[in-house]
């Protein structure tokens, strides 16, 4: 019994490579809209958190120093709520590789490179939960 199996022609071969081609570069666009609306999102809600923060704070500092002029006088109620703000900015700046380096790189790192056996892993614990 002979199977007569024709090898796929040229023009078959380059069709088949301009539809892969079409499905990859397709591919790459929809996970660059996903990436980039990932970033987006995550610097909006920075944004509107520091300002929400920043607003939180400064109402907390003004209470302070409400409350620490009655025994210090004004100016150094004021100087005491500098200080304490400086000395915050002292130790952020000597923790900043862990509080705010080390996150953002571990967000774009998961954001952009995703390895294989961790996707397929997330694959499957999705489909055990099904």
């Amino acid at each position: 019994m002979s199977h007569s199996s024709n090898p796929p022609s040229m023009r078959q071969i380059i069709e088949e490579l301009k539809q892969y081609f079409s499905l990859q570069y397709e591919w790459i666009k929809l996970d660059g809209i996903e990436k980039l609306t990932r970033i987006v999102s995550a610097l909006i809600i920075l944004t509107l958190s520091i300002i929400l923060i920043s607003i939180v704070l400064l109402y907390l500092s003004l209470s302070a120093v409400h409350y620490i002029e009655s025994y210090t006088g004004i100016v150094a109620a004021y100087s005491i709520v500098a200080g304490v703000f400086f000395l915050l900015f002292i130790i952020l700046w000597l923790l900043r590789r862990v509080c705010i380096v080390n996150p953002v790189l571990r967000f774009l790192y998961h954001l952009f490179i995703t390895p294989k056996e961790e996707s397929e892993a997330v694959s499957t614990h999705k489909n055990n939960e099904l």
